[in-house]
Protein backbone atom coordinates (compact mmCIF):
# COMPACT_ATOMS: atom_id res chain seq x y z
CA UNK A 1 0.00 0.00 0.00
CA UNK A 2 1.52 3.18 -1.05
CA UNK A 3 -0.23 6.89 0.63
CA UNK A 4 -0.77 9.30 -2.17
CA UNK A 5 -1.18 12.67 -2.35
CA UNK A 6 -1.79 13.80 -5.99
CA UNK A 7 -5.03 15.23 -5.21
CA UNK A 8 -4.73 16.76 -2.57
CA UNK A 9 -1.59 18.98 -3.29
CA UNK A 10 -2.29 22.49 -4.14
CA UNK A 11 1.15 23.85 -3.87
CA UNK A 12 4.59 23.36 -3.15
CA UNK A 13 8.45 24.21 -2.52
CA UNK A 14 11.30 22.13 -2.22
CA UNK A 15 15.11 22.76 -2.39
CA UNK A 16 17.26 20.43 -3.71
CA UNK A 17 20.48 22.20 -2.71
CA UNK A 18 21.57 20.52 0.01
CA UNK A 19 23.80 18.47 0.79
CA UNK A 20 22.70 15.30 0.36
CA UNK A 21 19.36 16.45 1.68
CA UNK A 22 15.98 17.52 0.14
CA UNK A 23 13.29 20.12 2.07
CA UNK A 24 10.21 21.66 1.60
CA UNK A 25 6.69 22.30 2.34
CA UNK A 26 3.34 20.92 0.53
CA UNK A 27 0.27 22.60 1.15
CA UNK A 28 -3.09 20.27 1.18
CA UNK A 29 -6.53 20.82 0.95
CA UNK A 30 -8.48 20.16 3.22
CA UNK A 31 -6.19 21.07 5.98
CA UNK A 32 -5.03 24.59 7.44
CA UNK A 33 -1.82 22.63 8.33
CA UNK A 34 1.23 22.17 5.81
CA UNK A 35 3.36 19.41 5.50
CA UNK A 36 7.09 19.87 5.80
CA UNK A 37 9.49 17.72 4.36
CA UNK A 38 12.57 17.04 5.62
CA UNK A 39 14.18 13.75 3.52
CA UNK A 40 17.74 12.19 3.54
CA UNK A 41 19.37 11.69 0.01
CA UNK A 42 19.30 13.00 -3.27
CA UNK A 43 16.75 13.70 -6.00
CA UNK A 44 16.98 12.68 -9.93
CA UNK A 45 19.68 14.73 -11.69
CA UNK A 46 17.31 17.25 -13.32
CA UNK A 47 16.01 18.51 -9.57
CA UNK A 48 19.88 18.14 -8.01
CA UNK A 49 20.99 21.50 -7.05
CA UNK A 50 17.76 23.22 -7.64
CA UNK A 51 14.99 25.34 -5.58
CA UNK A 52 11.80 25.07 -6.95
CA UNK A 53 7.97 26.30 -6.74
CA UNK A 54 5.45 24.08 -7.81
CA UNK A 55 1.55 24.02 -8.17
CA UNK A 56 -1.13 22.24 -9.37
CA UNK A 57 -3.08 22.08 -12.66
CA UNK A 58 -6.14 22.39 -12.18
CA UNK A 59 -5.81 23.21 -8.17
CA UNK A 60 -7.68 20.63 -5.95
CA UNK A 61 -11.45 21.84 -5.49
CA UNK A 62 -11.38 23.23 -1.65
CA UNK A 63 -13.68 20.47 -0.72
CA UNK A 64 -11.52 17.71 -2.10
CA UNK A 65 -12.04 14.83 -0.25
CA UNK A 66 -8.59 13.00 1.51
CA UNK A 67 -8.21 9.19 -0.46
CA UNK A 68 -10.01 6.49 1.40
CA UNK A 69 -8.03 5.38 4.57
CA UNK A 70 -6.16 8.53 4.88
CA UNK A 71 -6.89 10.21 8.37
CA UNK A 72 -5.00 13.94 7.86
CA UNK A 73 -4.44 14.24 11.43
CA UNK A 74 -2.94 11.22 11.94
CA UNK A 75 -0.42 12.15 9.25
CA UNK A 76 3.05 12.89 10.41
CA UNK A 77 3.36 16.33 9.33
CA UNK A 78 7.34 16.70 9.45
CA UNK A 79 8.17 13.84 7.01
CA UNK A 80 11.79 12.46 7.30
CA UNK A 81 13.19 9.37 6.02
CA UNK A 82 15.11 8.43 2.91
CA UNK A 83 14.51 10.18 -0.54
CA UNK A 84 12.93 7.60 -3.41
CA UNK A 85 12.56 8.77 -7.08
CA UNK A 86 12.19 12.67 -6.95
CA UNK A 87 11.89 13.59 -10.74
CA UNK A 88 10.41 16.74 -12.81
CA UNK A 89 9.67 14.98 -16.79
CA UNK A 90 9.17 17.20 -19.00
CA UNK A 91 8.82 15.77 -22.45
CA UNK A 92 4.93 15.14 -23.17
CA UNK A 93 3.16 16.75 -20.42
CA UNK A 94 5.06 18.31 -17.35
CA UNK A 95 5.22 15.18 -14.66
CA UNK A 96 6.53 15.98 -11.31
CA UNK A 97 7.25 13.14 -8.96
CA UNK A 98 8.10 12.99 -5.77
CA UNK A 99 8.50 9.67 -3.54
CA UNK A 100 9.88 9.08 -0.39
CA UNK A 101 9.77 6.52 2.69
CA UNK A 102 8.74 8.14 6.06
CA UNK A 103 6.78 7.47 9.06
CA UNK A 104 3.86 6.70 7.30
CA UNK A 105 5.71 4.01 4.88
CA UNK A 106 5.98 4.90 1.34
CA UNK A 107 4.42 8.81 0.24
CA UNK A 108 4.05 9.39 -3.09
CA UNK A 109 3.10 12.89 -5.19
CA UNK A 110 2.78 12.33 -8.78
CA UNK A 111 1.57 15.60 -10.25
CA UNK A 112 0.85 15.75 -14.36
CA UNK A 113 0.68 18.77 -16.10
CA UNK A 114 1.72 20.69 -13.14
CA UNK A 115 3.15 24.15 -13.05
CA UNK A 116 6.93 24.01 -12.33
CA UNK A 117 9.19 27.69 -11.85
CA UNK A 118 12.99 26.77 -11.68
CA UNK A 119 14.73 29.57 -8.94
CA UNK A 120 17.97 28.75 -7.67
CA UNK A 121 20.45 26.74 -8.44
CA UNK A 122 23.96 25.83 -6.35
CA UNK A 123 26.41 23.44 -6.46
CA UNK A 124 28.11 21.96 -3.30
CA UNK A 125 31.50 20.15 -3.04
CA UNK A 126 32.46 17.97 -0.23
CA UNK A 127 35.59 16.01 0.75
CA UNK A 128 35.38 12.81 2.82
CA UNK A 129 38.08 13.44 5.93
CA UNK A 130 36.68 10.43 7.95
CA UNK A 131 40.44 9.67 9.80
CA UNK A 132 38.94 8.31 12.41
CA UNK A 133 35.39 9.24 13.39
CA UNK A 134 34.87 10.58 16.88
CA UNK A 135 33.58 7.68 18.42
CA UNK A 136 31.36 8.59 21.77
CA UNK A 137 32.38 6.34 24.33
CA UNK A 138 31.01 2.67 24.54
CA UNK A 139 28.69 3.44 27.48
CA UNK A 140 26.18 6.22 27.96
CA UNK A 141 25.56 8.46 30.66
CA UNK A 142 22.84 6.41 32.39
CA UNK A 143 25.45 3.63 32.62
CA UNK A 144 24.10 1.07 30.36
CA UNK A 145 26.30 -0.96 28.74
CA UNK A 146 25.79 -0.91 25.25
CA UNK A 147 26.45 -4.55 24.59
CA UNK A 148 23.12 -5.57 26.72
CA UNK A 149 20.91 -8.46 25.55
CA UNK A 150 18.69 -5.85 23.36
CA UNK A 151 22.13 -4.67 21.43
CA UNK A 152 23.38 -8.38 21.48
CA UNK A 153 19.87 -9.29 19.34
CA UNK A 154 20.74 -6.99 16.39
CA UNK A 155 23.73 -8.44 14.62
CA UNK A 156 24.98 -7.71 11.05
CA UNK A 157 23.94 -10.59 8.76
CA UNK A 158 25.70 -12.91 6.41
CA UNK A 159 25.06 -12.99 2.60
CA UNK A 160 25.42 -16.96 2.46
CA UNK A 161 21.98 -17.73 1.42
CA UNK A 162 21.60 -14.49 -0.57
CA UNK A 163 19.85 -15.28 -3.91
CA UNK A 164 21.50 -13.08 -7.49
CA UNK A 165 19.08 -10.52 -7.65
CA UNK A 166 19.54 -9.17 -4.16
CA UNK A 167 22.98 -10.16 -3.51
CA UNK A 168 23.41 -8.47 -0.01
CA UNK A 169 19.84 -9.36 0.87
CA UNK A 170 19.36 -5.93 2.29
CA UNK A 171 15.32 -6.45 2.15
CA UNK A 172 12.76 -7.96 0.65
CA UNK A 173 11.93 -7.59 -3.03
CA UNK A 174 9.04 -5.71 -2.66
CA UNK A 175 10.54 -2.86 -0.67
CA UNK A 176 7.70 -0.78 -1.71
CA UNK A 177 4.95 -3.17 -0.73
CA UNK A 178 6.95 -3.94 2.82
CA UNK A 179 7.58 -0.56 4.00
CA UNK A 180 3.97 0.93 3.22
CA UNK A 181 2.09 -2.05 5.39
CA UNK A 182 4.64 -1.27 8.23
CA UNK A 183 2.39 1.62 8.84
CA UNK A 184 -1.01 2.74 8.29
CA UNK A 185 -2.53 6.09 8.14
CA UNK A 186 -5.76 4.51 9.70
CA UNK A 187 -6.45 1.74 11.81
CA UNK A 188 -8.57 -0.85 9.92
CA UNK A 189 -10.54 -0.56 13.13
CA UNK A 190 -11.18 3.02 13.13
CA UNK A 191 -13.10 5.19 11.13
CA UNK A 192 -11.71 8.08 9.19
CA UNK A 193 -13.21 11.59 10.16
CA UNK A 194 -14.75 13.71 7.38
CA UNK A 195 -13.28 16.56 9.13
CA UNK A 196 -9.55 17.83 10.41
CA UNK A 197 -9.73 17.76 14.48
CA UNK A 198 -10.66 20.82 16.09
CA UNK A 199 -7.85 22.66 17.42
CA UNK A 200 -8.92 22.36 20.69
CA UNK A 201 -8.47 18.25 20.24
CA UNK A 202 -5.30 18.62 18.50
CA UNK A 203 -3.72 21.16 20.83
CA UNK A 204 -4.93 18.39 23.41
CA UNK A 205 -3.13 15.73 21.49
CA UNK A 206 -0.01 17.65 21.37
CA UNK A 207 0.05 17.68 25.00
CA UNK A 208 -0.30 13.99 25.52
CA UNK A 209 2.28 13.06 23.36
CA UNK A 210 4.39 15.69 25.32
CA UNK A 211 3.48 14.06 28.61
CA UNK A 212 4.11 10.48 26.91
CA UNK A 213 7.87 11.91 26.23
CA UNK A 214 8.10 12.87 29.78
CA UNK A 215 7.02 9.56 31.40
CA UNK A 216 9.23 7.81 28.95
CA UNK A 217 12.32 9.52 29.96
CA UNK A 218 11.77 9.52 33.72
CA UNK A 219 11.55 5.97 32.85
CA UNK A 220 14.95 5.18 31.55
CA UNK A 221 16.92 5.14 28.41
CA UNK A 222 15.06 3.02 25.78
CA UNK A 223 15.32 0.65 23.26
CA UNK A 224 18.53 -0.14 21.45
CA UNK A 225 17.30 1.24 17.80
CA UNK A 226 18.46 -2.29 15.53
CA UNK A 227 15.69 -4.53 17.90
CA UNK A 228 12.95 -2.13 17.06
CA UNK A 229 12.93 -2.79 13.22
CA UNK A 230 9.67 -5.47 12.21
CA UNK A 231 11.59 -6.06 9.29
CA UNK A 232 14.91 -8.21 9.69
CA UNK A 233 17.36 -6.59 8.09
CA UNK A 234 20.34 -8.31 6.97
CA UNK A 235 23.11 -5.94 6.59
CA UNK A 236 26.87 -6.43 4.98
CA UNK A 237 29.47 -4.84 5.99
CA UNK A 238 30.24 -1.21 4.98
CA UNK A 239 33.58 -2.66 3.53
CA UNK A 240 31.94 -5.51 1.24
CA UNK A 241 29.69 -2.84 -0.50
CA UNK A 242 30.67 -0.45 -3.70
CA UNK A 243 29.41 3.05 -3.55
CA UNK A 244 25.97 2.34 -5.03
CA UNK A 245 25.58 -0.74 -2.48
CA UNK A 246 26.07 1.48 0.49
CA UNK A 247 23.99 3.99 -0.23
CA UNK A 248 20.92 1.58 -1.12
CA UNK A 249 22.00 -0.24 2.53
CA UNK A 250 21.75 3.17 4.33
CA UNK A 251 18.36 4.34 2.29
CA UNK A 252 17.14 0.65 3.39
CA UNK A 253 18.25 1.09 7.49
CA UNK A 254 16.71 4.63 7.39
CA UNK A 255 13.59 3.64 6.28
CA UNK A 256 13.25 1.66 9.11
CA UNK A 257 14.25 4.11 11.59
CA UNK A 258 11.96 6.48 10.04
CA UNK A 259 8.91 4.78 10.37
CA UNK A 260 9.92 5.01 14.15
CA UNK A 261 10.36 8.70 13.51
CA UNK A 262 14.09 8.38 13.80
CA UNK A 263 15.90 10.73 11.17
CA UNK A 264 19.42 11.48 10.12
CA UNK A 265 21.13 14.60 8.67
CA UNK A 266 24.67 14.42 6.78
CA UNK A 267 27.24 16.74 7.06
CA UNK A 268 28.92 17.83 3.97
CA UNK A 269 32.00 15.35 5.33
CA UNK A 270 30.35 12.35 4.77
CA UNK A 271 29.56 10.04 2.08
CA UNK A 272 26.64 7.63 2.04
CA UNK A 273 29.20 4.73 2.75
CA UNK A 274 30.28 7.12 5.82
CA UNK A 275 26.79 7.59 7.16
CA UNK A 276 26.04 3.51 6.54
CA UNK A 277 29.06 2.54 8.30
CA UNK A 278 27.78 4.98 11.44
CA UNK A 279 24.56 3.22 10.99
CA UNK A 280 25.60 -0.03 11.23
CA UNK A 281 28.51 0.52 13.66
CA UNK A 282 26.91 2.95 16.13
CA UNK A 283 23.60 4.19 15.83
CA UNK A 284 22.21 0.96 15.52
CA UNK A 285 23.65 -0.70 18.01
CA UNK A 286 23.96 1.93 20.64
CA UNK A 287 21.34 3.99 19.99
CA UNK A 288 18.04 4.27 21.73
CA UNK A 289 14.55 5.04 21.43
CA UNK A 290 11.12 4.63 22.77
CA UNK A 291 9.01 1.96 20.88
CA UNK A 292 5.81 4.23 22.54
CA UNK A 293 6.52 6.93 20.64
CA UNK A 294 5.93 5.37 16.79
CA UNK A 295 2.64 7.23 15.34
CA UNK A 296 3.12 10.47 17.47
CA UNK A 297 4.56 13.50 15.84
CA UNK A 298 7.94 13.39 17.61
CA UNK A 299 11.16 12.68 15.75
CA UNK A 300 14.42 11.73 17.36
CA UNK A 301 17.56 13.22 15.04
CA UNK A 302 20.87 12.04 14.54
CA UNK A 303 23.29 14.07 12.14
CA UNK A 304 26.84 13.26 11.41
CA UNK A 305 28.55 16.23 12.09
CA UNK A 306 27.78 14.88 16.26
CA UNK A 307 30.41 12.05 14.89
CA UNK A 308 32.73 13.95 12.69
CA UNK A 309 36.34 15.25 13.19
CA UNK A 310 36.31 17.90 10.56
CA UNK A 311 33.23 19.43 11.84
CA UNK A 312 34.49 19.55 15.15
CA UNK A 313 37.32 21.16 13.64
CA UNK A 314 35.92 23.85 12.20
CA UNK A 315 33.44 24.40 15.32
CA UNK A 316 37.09 25.34 16.75
CA UNK A 317 38.19 27.09 14.37
CA UNK A 318 35.37 29.38 14.79
CA UNK A 319 35.06 29.70 18.41
CA UNK A 320 39.18 30.18 18.00
CA UNK A 321 38.00 33.12 15.75
CA UNK A 322 35.64 34.72 17.33
CA UNK A 323 37.51 34.79 20.65
CA UNK A 324 40.04 36.35 18.43
CA UNK A 325 37.47 39.11 17.32
CA UNK A 326 36.27 39.81 20.99
CA UNK A 327 40.05 39.98 21.88
CA UNK A 328 40.95 42.87 19.51
CA UNK A 329 37.69 44.33 19.67
CA UNK A 330 36.15 43.64 16.82
CA UNK A 331 33.48 41.60 17.91
CA UNK A 332 30.55 42.27 20.91
CA UNK A 333 31.35 41.96 24.14
CA UNK A 334 30.72 38.65 26.00
CA UNK A 335 27.29 39.07 27.96
CA UNK A 336 28.17 39.62 32.15
CA UNK A 337 26.34 38.60 34.92
CA UNK A 338 24.76 42.09 34.99
CA UNK A 339 22.99 41.93 31.90
CA UNK A 340 18.95 41.28 32.00
CA UNK A 341 17.38 38.12 30.75
CA UNK A 342 15.03 38.67 28.34
CA UNK A 343 12.58 36.54 29.97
Amino acid sequence: MTLRLDNLVVRGELDCSGYYSVTGWLELCGTDRVLHLQLTGKPAPDLAGWHIRFKARPAPAADAAPPEGVDLDALHWQQIGPTGRMTFRRDGKPRLTLEWFGQDGRVLVDMTDAVVEFLDHSEEEHVSVLDPIRWPDDSNEEGVDAEDDDAAAWEEGDDEDDDEDDPYGLFPKDLERQLAEEVSLADDDKDVPENPLPADERAARDLREMELMDDLIEQGPGEVIGSLFDVPLRLPRPDDLDDAGAEKALKAVLAQMALWGIQLHLCVHFTPRDAYRLVVEYICRQGRSYPELRRTQWVQGYTTSEFCTACEDELMREIEEMERKRDEGEGPPPPSDDDELPF
